[in-house]
């Protein structure tokens, strides 16, 4: 079984508690008042503010004081006080004092380990949602301290993935490379870890970059192994130098250049990500989306009786690209999104209704989802999808100026047992969002 790499992330803060101390007579104390009280450092005020709301029932009152015990800043540790006050936050149903309670049951605080208790607890805050719970389970049943639940594990590591968890999607990365079920799953392996990889995982390039060089779950190519190793060593991966050496031989220096190209490109979008993660939410008074996108959406034929098996594939292949199409147009509710239905004998003419619907709806991009499949030498086939982005027509242009292309591809097999829609267009957006495609402020 794989040894996942544990990442234990807690939340508690270090604050101090002391009950004799009151707020100032007059002054508003709520606990948005002991939070500033707190970045403050005014302790003595953060307390009786939360000490207020725990009186009235609070359980985020609870929750915060129960940190203060916990961490002891300021005051001897009571790690018995701060259990008594997170059952508390948790009878509320307090997601976060769920959680903690669960990482005290699996760190041992203040007890030996119990990890079926760290399970019960992460269980009920994972189903309230908290991602870090979502992720904190889902490794618990690969890590060998708790009956193995692969099932349930991968689950909650999408979950906790789905959400943005960092270590959920590195681990699920590592999960379907690896193999945990009846043979590894290498496209969605490549899905996760380059996500990981853009939302700031330092372990994860490297691991992409393997794959490139190896051709494994993706068709070989040196020079992007060559970028993907250049971007793991500058974020600090110790393992690229060799790695590096290994394929210098094999490039140009043209080559090497592209690649360093491309790990300055993608580094750029990587900083977009980071600065949409710190910026604020998409509100209607900061509408962070395009002003609007068509998606072209190629329909599968119909079924036909007393057709040869090759027809039956070609539809069955169509009908994958119409999944993911639909997923995609699924997750993209935060845009003014024109969908672009083209039946099979209006395939051909596929960018002409693209460009006319740009225009007609004064959209400022589309998107363009195609596939290919073919065998590949000693046997076996591949399948491979291609996602196309245009900018609109500028300046006369009768078509769209291409911006963009996002490839997945995979071993043939593999995508009819493993392939995700939903996850594979998430991975497709990821991409648009990061290349600021289509994270335009509207005007």
């Amino acid at each position: 079984m794989l040894s996942l790499r544990t990442r234990i992330f807690s939340s508690i803060a270090a604050m101090l508690i002391s009950a004799a101390v009151q707020a100032d007579p007059g002054t508003a104390c709520d606990l948005a008042a002991g939070k500033k009280y707190q970045q403050s450092q005014d302790y003595p005020r953060a307390i009786a503010c939360y000490q207020e709301g725990a009186a009235k029932g609070n359980g985020e009152a609870y929750l915060l004081l129960g940190y203060m015990y916990l961490e002891g800043v300021g005051v001897s540790k009571d790690i018995t006080k701060a259990k008594e006050l997170l059952l508390q936050a948790e009878a509320k149903n307090v997601a976060r004092a769920v959680y903690s309670l669960g990482a005290m049951q699996e760190k041992g605080v203040g007890q030996k380990p119990d990890f079926p208790a760290a399970v019960e607890y992460y269980r009920k805050a994972a189903n309230l949602g908290l991602r870090e719970a979502q992720a904190a389970l889902g490794r618990l049943y690969f890590s060998g301290k708790v009956a193995p639940n692969p099932e349930e594990g991968e689950r909650f590591l999408t979950l906790a993935a789905n959400a943005g968890d960092l270590a959920a999607q590195f681990n699920l990365g590592l999960l379907y490379y690896n193999g945990f079920k009846e043979k590894t799953h290498l496209g969605q392996a490549l899905i996760w870890l380059e996500r990981a990889a853009l939302h700031g995982d330092r372990t994860a390039p490297q691991a992409v970059g393997a794959m490139y060089a190896d051709g494994r779950g993706v068709k070989g190519d040196a020079k992007r192994a060559y970028t993907w190793f250049l971007i793991s060593e500058r974020v600090g991966n110790p393992d690229a130098k060799s790695a590096l050496a290994q394929l210098q031989g094999s490039l140009s220096d043209a080559e090497r250049e592209d690649a360093r190209k491309g790990m300055q490109v993608w580094l750029d979008r990587q900083t977009l990500v980071q600065a949409q993660k710190a910026g604020p939410l998409p509100s209607a008074a900061n509408p962070l989306r395009s002003r609007c996108a068509v998606l072209v959406r190629k329909m599968a034929p119909g079924e036909q009786a007393g057709v040869d098996g090759a027809t039956h594939f070609r539809r069955l292949i169509d009908l994958t690209n119409q999944s993911i199409t639909g997923a995609m147009a699924a997750q993209m509710s935060g845009y003014r999104l024109i969908i672009l239905q083209l039946d099979p004998a209006d395939a051909a003419r596929a960018g002409e209704h693209m460009n006319t619907a740009m225009r007609r709806h004064d959209c400022g991009q589309a998107l363009e989802l195609t596939h290919e499949y073919d065998r590949v030498p000693g046997g076996g086939g591949y399948l491979q999808y291609t996602l196309t982005a245009y900018k609109r027509p500028a300046n006369g242009a009768v078509n769209a100026e291409i911006a963009r292309t996002k490839i997945y591809r995979t071993d043939m097999g593999e995508a009819f047992k493993s392939l995700n829609f939903s996850v594979l267009a998430a991975f497709f957006i990821d991409d648009m969002n990061a290349a600021g495609f289509l994270s335009e402020i509207s005007i």
